[in-house]
């Protein structure tokens, strides 16, 4: 899946604000594993904020045509880095446990916590 991510991105051609408002989408992922109850619900608004905010600049600077498809493609690569992440840390999971792994990576670890 990471393979369509890269070519799905050079060929949305992402400006800066776009960027930024990507990501913090991604920051503000209430799905996160591990989240409780009460920061999902803190998450969610400003989710939802960057969400409208990105959906509006797509729709100024891309036009009515190209804004939607273009929010729309975006929203999937979000979706398809978030199952990527998802699907690594289930596979350091794994390794960890069967103990397939040779050595450790402390960064690694504490971020598959």
């Amino acid at each position: 899946m990471t393979h369509s991510v890269i070519p799905t991105l050079m060929r949305l051609q992402l400006d800066k604000t776009e960027y930024v408002l990507l990501k913090a989408l991604t920051l503000c992922n209430p799905s996160w594993e591990n989240l409780s109850d009460a920061g999902k619900r803190i998450l969610e608004p400003y989710r939802t904020e960057y969400a409208d905010a990105l959906f509006k600049y797509c729709m100024i600077n891309r036009g009515s045509v190209e804004g939607p498809s273009t929010y729309s493609a975006l929203l999937a690569v979000l979706d398809t880095l978030m199952s990527e992440a998802k699907r690594a840390k289930e596979t350091h999971t794994l390794l960890t446990v069967l103990r397939l792994r040779h050595h450790s990576i402390p960064l690694i670890d504490e971020i598959c916590e």
